[in-house]
C-alpha cells in the first residue's frame, strides 16, 4: 500500500549532512542552502512489446543530462528511487498520484519525474507521457511527445528531456516572479527547497507510505475476537486467538513464515464441560510480488490434540495442508481514492483422527473468494484505509460433516456443503506505521450467512450472522 516541502528559488533552511544522509539524497554541502531533490524513475514501458524496452533507461538518463545543464538540484539515489518504484507501483502500470507522492515521500524528494511511453492504435507511432510531482501536492502534465516508430525513437529521448526541462523551467521562472526573485538569462536555475509552512513537516522512516523491506525478519503478535477462515468459523463455537508469528522474507519474492495460535476455549450453557479449543502451529512458503498482482503459497498445520467432546472435522484435525493463491487487480483511481478487485483460490486438506474411535479420514475444502476493493490514503493522520464487499464459494466442503453413530458405530455422516456461497462480507481495514511497526486492525461482517455454513453461539443456537475483529502489530528487522 503505501507513502513534504516544496522546492523553487528560494534558500531554505539548513540541513545537516545526517539528515541528508538518512534521506538517501546526495549531500549537499554543509549549512548550504539545501538544494531540491529530484527522483526521475525508469520511464514505464506499456507497450506490450520487448521491442521497445531499451527506451525505458536511455529517457532516465536522457531527462537527467538534460535537467543538469538547466538546474542545480540533488538527484535521489537511482537505486534507492528504482527499489521503491518495484514495490510501491505496479509491473508495467502507470502509477496513480498517491503511488507518485509514495515515491516522493519514501525517498525525501521534492520531484519525482514520471514517465511512461504506449504503441499508437495504429502500432505506427510511440506516445510518450510525462507527469511532474512537485511536492507537497501539486503536478505538472508536460504535453504528450509522438514519434514515428523507426530508428528516429533514439532522437525522441532528447525531445522527451526538452519538453520536462521547459515544463520545469516554467513553473520555476513563474515561482521566483511570485517571489520577486531573478534569474539571469543563461544561468542554471537553482532549485531549492522552500518549506510549506501549512504542510506537515516531511516524514522519513516512520512515514506509512515506507513500505516493508526486501530482505527481512519479521515478528508480530495479533488478536482475534472470534478464529474465521476461509469464510467460516474455524471452531464450533465462537473462540478467540491470541496469534503469534514470524516470517523471514530472502528475496522481493520469496517468504518463509511460520505462526501459532492460541485460542481460548469458550463457556455457555450449550457448550459441553469437556469442551476445549486446542492451539496449532503452521509452517509455510510464499512465492510472488506482494505489491504486484499475485501470490502462490504452501503451508503444514500440526495441530496440538482433537477437542475431547468435538463432533466436527476442525474439531477432531489432526493436521492439514494447504495450497492457496491470492490475487489483485488495480482497476482505476479516481484522484486519490483506487478501486479494485481481489481474487482467491485455497485448497486445503484436513487429515482427522480420533484414536480409538475413527481411522485417519481425509476431508477437503475447495473454496473460491472474491472481493471489490476501494482503498485510500488519509493523510491527515498517516493511516491505509481499505474497504472491501465480497463472498465465498464452496467448490468442495467437508469439513461442515460431523461424528455420527450409526447402528452402534461412529463415523462421519455425509452432508457436504459442496457449491454453496457462503454470504456476502463486508470488511474495513485500517492500517499504519509508527516507528517501524506495521499496526492492522480488520473488522468484518456478514449478515446474512449460508444455512449450512451458519454457526453456533454459546447457547448451542444457530447464528444467522457474525461479525469479527482482527488486530496485528508487526515489526521487520531488515538485513
Amino acid at each position: 500500500m503505501r507513502k513534504k516541502t516544496i522546492p523553487f528559488l528560494c534558500i531554505a533552511a539548513a540541513l545537516s549532512t545526517a539528515v541528508e544522509a538518512r534521506r538517501g539524497a546526495p549531500e549537499t554541502g554543509p549549512r548550504q542552502g539545501a538544494l531540491a531533490v529530484v527522483a526521475i524513475p525508469a520511464y514505464i514501458d506499456t507497450t506490450g512489446s520487448q521491442n521497445y524496452g531499451y527506451l525505458s533507461g536511455s529517457l532516465t538518463d536522457a531527462v537527467d543530462s538534460s535537467m543538469q545543464q538547466k538546474f542545480d538540484y540533488a538527484r535521489a539515489n537511482p537505486k534507492t528511487v528504482e527499489g521503491e518504484a518495484r514495490k510501491a507501483w505496479k509491473t508495467n502500470k502507470v502509477p496513480s498520484d498517491a503511488e507518485i507522492r509514495q515515491i516522493a515521500a519514501a525517498t525525501a524528494s521534492d520531484y519525482v519525474v514520471v514517465g511512461s511511453y504506449t504503441l499508437s492504435a495504429d502500432k505506427k507511432q510511440i506516445i510518450f507521457n510525462t507527469r511532474i510531482f512537485i511536492a507537497p501536492d501539486k503536478f505538472i502534465n508536460v504535453t504528450p511527445l509522438a514519434n514515428n516508430a523507426d530508428a528516429t525513437l533514439f532522437d525522441a529521448t532528447n525531445k522527451v528531456a526538452t519538453e520536462i526541462v521547459a515544463a520545469i523551467e516554467a513553473e520555476a521562472r513563474a515561482r521566483a516572479a511570485a517571489n520577486q526573485a531573478t534569474v539571469k538569462a543563461g544561468e542554471k536555475i537553482t532549485l531549492s527547497k522552500t518549506p510549506d509552512p501549512a504542510a506537515p513537516a516531511a516524514k522519513t522512516e516512520d512515514s506509512d507510505y515506507q513500505r516493508e523491506k526486501d530482505r527481512y525478519i519479521g515478528v508480530g503478535v495479533g488478536y482475534q475476537t472470534n478464529a474465521v477462515e476461509r469464510h467460516i468459523q474455524f471452531y464450533q463455537y465462537p473462540s478467540a486467538a491470541l496469534v503469534v508469528n514470524a516470517d523471514l522474507r530472502i528475496t522481493r519474492i520469496f517468504r518463509i513464515y511460520g505462526r501459532a495460535a492460541l485460542p481460548q476455549t469458550p463457556a455457555g450453557q450449550g457448550i459441553p464441560a469437556a469442551y476445549k479449543n486446542n492451539g496449532n502451529q503452521t509452517i509455510g512458503i510464499e512465492i510472488g510480488d506482494r505489491y504486484g498482482d499475485y501470490i502462490f503459497g504452501l503451508n503444514y498445520r500440526n495441530f496440538s490434540d482433537v477437542n475431547p467432546t468435538g463432533s466436527l472435522v476442525r474439531d477432531l484435525a489432526n493436521w492439514s495442508a494447504s495450497a492457496y493463491t491470492n490475487t489483485n487487480f488495480r482497476l482505476f483511481n479516481l484522484g486519490p481514492v483506487y478501486f479494485g478487485v481481489d481474487f482467491d483460490s485455497y485448497l486445503d486438506i484436513y487429515s482427522t483422527k480420533v484414536t480409538g474411535v475413527t481411522s485417519d479420514n481425509i476431508k477437503i475444502l475447495w473454496n473460491l473468494e472474491g472481493a471489490a476493493t476501494v482503498s485510500y490514503f488519509i493523510p491527515v493522520i498517516s493511516v491505509s484505509a481499505t474497504a472491501l464487499v465480497g463472498t465465498a464459494f464452496s467448490i468442495l466442503d467437508s469439513t461442515g460433516q460431523t461424528l455420527s453413530s450409526a447402528s452402534g458405530t461412529l463415523a462421519w455422516d455425509k452432508v457436504n456443503r459442496n457449491g454453496i456461497l457462503t454470504g456476502v462480507r463486508y470488511g474495513l481495514e485500517l492500517r499504519k506505521n509508527i516507528f517501524g511497526i506495521i499496526l492492522k486492525a480488520e473488522g468484518f461482517y456478514t449478515p446474512s450467512v449460508a444455512g449450512k455454513f451458519q454457526p453456533l453461539d454459546e447457547q448451542n443456537a444457530r447464528r444467522t450472522s457474525y461479525a469479527f475483529v482482527n488486530l496485528s502489530a508487526n515489526y521487520q528487522f531488515g538485513f
